[in-house]
């Protein structure tokens, strides 16, 4: 073989794995993650401008496609190493499907089944919807390092995952302008999304910084969400943030959303995301919540973790934690089931639990909270336990199943002319201010009584906020009877319970 005829046969390779390529899967599980439609079998056919199935390297390349459900660049196999490139996506699909937000069929750039694509470097733009700019599904991988990414239309994320795809960006930069467009987004199926660094921003309806269906870590990192929640989690998945800053200003209500807050965590049923219990889990972060409420739970079970963060929430009536109903689930049990630790943790805001939710709180480590515990007293449940280096103070009466302190003193706990209602014990507020008159311990579970059911919200408090639950206990009968040990009791009656005061019931909200 010549030389000639080795570079004309060279160049033929070369323009053919670039050149449009189409490639289509049989998805046997239909659905990633289950749902409606997971048993039908779905061909997902991928069209790239330009295609690598081999390890190939570029640089300062330009990749563009103008075409709906057509990707700038799809990696199926093989090791893309692109550096500097400018990637360009429009071309608006005609309807809806499932192969655009679960398997990015309109991204501007894909990997999937066995390819990685590592992007250093350049910039992603994005004008067309359902076109995130990085999307890694199945087993494909993505590796993408100091690069710049903005998309302008609906259901179009900065990074994805879905199908078990996995996702990690380093430095990024991504603001995303539509609705449904979280800035590190997952869908059915998730997978591992991995973020260090960088800035993440979102500016539409829906589009929270953070919407994880998948197990999501972001550290040293910058999240503004503007119009939405800062961070979702749905089903049995987790967000982890460390050394992060969340900043959430939820100025508008997406579809039928009915309540603001930062960090949401629920579950829809909507195959989206299997069930179980949800984690969230943030060290040594600033959290800042501009409306509603810091943390918010419904119709899930969830494992809350705070350690050493700075929290604020500017929202004079927003709640710290609020777990209650709301239009997912069956009606009467879905509520929110809720397991928090903190941590070397200062908090400050008010625990609104309803009566078909739960909250399970342990203040450890040196951690400080400060704020009204379940005052209406409607919780179906909650127990406390706080260590020997912790403190509890309250700014209002508190209502708990069960409460432990390991401090045999009890001068960990402030009233502040305020009772602590325990089963259906109480501690009285004019006890002397010494350290054993306020040692307490756990209690019993209540007894399954509660306010009738369309009680959404916080209700009205007693008119005399300092009525008392049960008969006062002498002072050197609380000394004897739970310094330091363990206080058991039936549930108090609730303030108007037998009058079956209701509310209006929310609205569903929209995911």
């Amino acid at each position: 073989m010549t030389n000639k005829h080795f570079v004309i046969i060279t160049a033929i390779l070369i323009a053919l794995a670039s050149q449009r390529a189409e490639l289509s899967f049989a998805q046997p599980g239909g659905r990633p993650g289950g749902g409606p439609g997971a048993r039908n079998a779905q061909k997902i056919e991928y069209k790239g401008a330009t295609s690598y199935n081999a390890d190939v390297e570029t640089r300062d390349q330009t990749y563009a496609s103008e075409n709906a459900e057509e990707l700038a660049l799809l990696v199926t196999s093989g090791v893309a190493k692109v550096t500097n490139s400018t990637i360009v996506k429009s071309g608006d699909p005609s309807g809806r499907n499932d192969s655009y937000d679960f398997y990015g069929v309109n991204a501007a750039a894909l990997a999937t089944e066995g390819g990685t694509l590592e992007i250093n470097g350049g910039s992603i733009t994005t004008d067309s919807s359902y076109s995130s700019g990085l999307f890694a599904y199945g087993t494909g991988i993505i590796k993408a390092r100091e690069v710049e990414i903005k998309t302008n239309s609906h259901n179009s994320g900065g990074v994805m995952v879905t199908g078990g795809g996995t996702l990690d960006g380093v430095n990024l930069t991504i603001v995303t302008e539509g609705g449904s467009s979280a800035a590190i987004r997952s869908d059915r199926g998730g997978g591992k999304l991995m973020i260090d660094g960088g800035s993440y921003t979102t500016n539409g309806s829906g589009s929270p910084a953070i919407y994880s269906t998948a197990d999501i870590t972001v550290k040293n990192a910058s999240l503004t969400s503007t119009q939405s929640e800062g961070a979702i989690i749905e089903g049995r998945n987790s967000i982890t943030l460390e050394n992060t800053k969340l900043v959430d200003d939820n100025t508008t209500l997406h579809g039928k959303s009915t309540t603001r807050k930062n960090i949401f965590i629920y579950q829809s049923f909507s195959g989206d995301a299997k069930i179980g219990a949800s984690n969230f889990s943030a060290k040594d972060c600033e959290i800042v919540t501009k409306r509603g409420d810091s943390v918010y739970v419904t119709n899930t079970s969830c494992v809350v973790t705070l350690t050493g963060n700075k929290i604020v929430n500017e929202d004079s009536s927003g709640y710290f934690l609020r777990a209650q109903r709301e239009g997912w689930g069956r009606k009467g049990a879905n509520g929110g089931a809720v397991v928090m630790t903190l941590a070397n943790q200062d908090v400050e805001g008010n625990i609104f639990i309803d009566n078909i939710s739960t909250l399970t709180l342990a203040i450890t480590q040196g951690s400080h909270y400060v704020g009204a515990l379940n005052s209406a007293n409607t919780a179906k449940e909650l127990a406390v336990t706080l260590d020997a280096e912790s403190t509890l103070e309250l700014t209002a009466d508190a209502y708990v199943s069960s409460f432990e302190n390991a401090d045999p003193t009890g001068q960990n706990v402030k009233l502040n002319g305020h009772k602590l209602h325990i089963g259906e014990e109480f501690v009285p507020d004019n006890l002397p201010e010494t350290g054993d008159d306020k040692g307490f311990g756990p209690g019993a579970p209540p007894d399954g009584g509660r306010p009738a059911d369309g009680e959404f919200g916080p209700p009205a408090p007693p008119q005399d906020d300092r009525v008392q639950f049960g008969s006062p206990r002498r002072p050197n009968e609380v000394r004897a009877g739970m310094g330091g040990g363990r206080a058991r009791g039936a549930r108090p009656a609730r303030p108007g319970e037998g009058r079956g005061s209701r509310g209006e019931r929310p609205r569903r909200p929209e995911r």
